[in-house]
């Protein structure tokens, strides 16, 4: 194995997907499951991989994706830092939430209670509007 300039040997890769990090004290979560790396596997030319149920509700759990909703821009989206103040203005969201952009036109909203994931579940489209010009979500 070689050294880094750094004269460190480099970190070495977890094979699981929480990374090996050690859960707190006492965290009664029935997620504490590993989830091992996976194969790529091909259908019709593409790559795939697969995973298990259980392996998904553990996913999701870790990265707190319960009440989380991804949003898609049709036609042109505004700025991330304008969506994170207008988005909860214009949808009439009650709590906090987490906007992120995760690539072009698709946002993740993650929303801190149920009534706010249900408001937004509860429509087809939202339009959000800055300067008077609509962008549909």
């Amino acid at each position: 194995m070689a050294i880094p300039a750094t004269g460190r040997p480099p970190p070495e890769i977890s094979e699981t997907a929480n990374g090996g990090n050690p859960r707190p004290c006492g965290d009664p979560s029935p997620m504490s499951i590993s989830i091992p790396l996976k194969p790529i596997v091909y259908l019709h030319g593409e790559p795939m991989i697969r995973f298990e149920k259980k392996e998904v509700e553990v996913m999701i759990h870790h990265q707190d994706l319960t009440l989380a909703i991804v949003g898609k821009f049709s036609h042109g989206w505004p700025d991330i830092a304008f969506l994170r103040t207008a988005i909860p203005k214009q949808c009439g969201l009650k709590a906090e939430v987490r906007i992120g952009l995760l690539c072009d036109r698709h946002v993740l909203i993650r929303c801190s209670i149920v009534e706010d994931f249900d408001t937004l579940m509860s429509r087809q489209t939202f339009e959000i509007k800055k300067k008077n010009k609509p962008y549909l979500m």
